[in-house]
């Protein structure tokens, strides 16, 4: 696929006042990508030196607390099992 001839059909597409020949040169464009088997993948925010992920950290549990729910738990399991 030739990149160049792609960047110059998307730029008479997207910037041309006639509209036979924009809608020409966007049919080409995506014949170009199809032909080429151009696929369209999510878009991952992407990692490296310098760059920042808006991402929460994860949420720490209080121990004790976790400790005592369990230990909750099974005071109520234990509790409600018959004799």
């Amino acid at each position: 696929m030739d990149i160049d001839l792609l960047k110059k059909l998307t730029k008479l597409a997207n910037h041309n006042s006639n509209e036979n020949e924009a809608n020409s040169a966007a049919r080409r464009v995506c014949k170009m990508l199809e032909e080429a088997g151009f696929v369209v993948v999510p878009d991952y925010p992407k990692t490296g030196v310098g760059t920042t992920i808006n991402m929460k950290p994860p949420k720490r549990y209080d121990e004790k607390a976790y400790d005592d729910s369990i230990d909750k738990m099974w005071e109520d399991v234990l509790r409600h099992q018959k004799p």
